[in-house]
C-alpha cells in the first residue's frame, strides 16, 4: 500500500461512501490506496458506517470502533488510524470530503520521502491549506500524528517550522 486515507467519522455514511469512492475513482493507482475509517462505537449509524467499510474493496479498509473521543480529541482518531495505517504516505481526510484532482497519487508518490504535503481544498492561492499527507518517515520520527484536535494545523506548523512542508 503506497497511500493510506485516515477516516475519522461519526454519522454521515452517504458522505463517507462518496469520499472513499471519489479517492478511488481519481487515483492512477487505486490498488495501492488503503482506507481506514475510525467510529464510535455509539454511533446510531454504526451499521451504515460498517456497510461503507464492507464495499471498500478488499484487504483495503479497515475499521476501528473506539470509545467516543469527540471533537476535542480528533487528533485521538488519527493517531490510531496512522499506528493501523501500511501506507507510505498517511493522508488525514474527513468523510464529508472529496478529492479533485485526477491521479492525486502519483503527486504524492513522485513527492519528497520526508515532507509533509498539504493539499489544497481548492484553487483560491489565499485559502488554507488543509488535509496534510504525511509521509510516514515524519510519522515515525515524530511517533503520532497530532498532538492537538486540529490536526491539520498542527502538522502545518511542526513541519513548516521543520523545512519539510511541501
Amino acid at each position: 500500500m503506497r497511500v493510506s486515507a485516515l477516516y475519522p467519522t461519526r454519522g454521515r455514511p452517504v458522505e463517507l461512501r462518496r469520499s472513499i469512492e471519489a479517492l478511488y475513482d481519481l487515483a492512477s493507482k487505486p490498488d495501492e490506496i488503503e482506507v481506514l475509517i475510525g467510529a464510535d462505537y455509539d454511533d446510531p449509524r454504526l451499521n451504515e458506517i460498517f456497510a461503507v467499510c464492507e464495499a471498500v474493496p478488499r484487504r483495503r479498509g479497515t475499521l476501528l470502533c473506539s470509545e467516543r473521543f469527540g471533537y476535542a480529541a480528533l487528533h485521538e482518531y488519527f493517531n490510531r488510524l496512522a499506528a493501523r495505517a501500511l501506507g507510505d504516505w498517511l493522508l488525514q481526510w474527513n468523510d464529508d470530503t472529496d478529492i479533485l484532482t485526477s491521479g492525486y497519487d502519483d503527486l504524492l508518490y513522485d513527492a519528497p520521502a520526508h515532507s509533509v504535503q498539504l493539499l489544497r481544498r481548492d484553487e483560491v492561492p489565499t485559502a488554507d491549506p488543509t488535509f496534510p499527507a504525511t509521509a510516514r518517515t515524519v510519522y515515525e520520527a515524530m511517533g503520532h500524528i497530532s498532538l492537538n484536535a486540529h490536526c491539520d494545523a498542527w502538522i502545518s506548523d511542526v513541519s513548516w517550522w521543520a523545512g519539510n512542508q511541501v
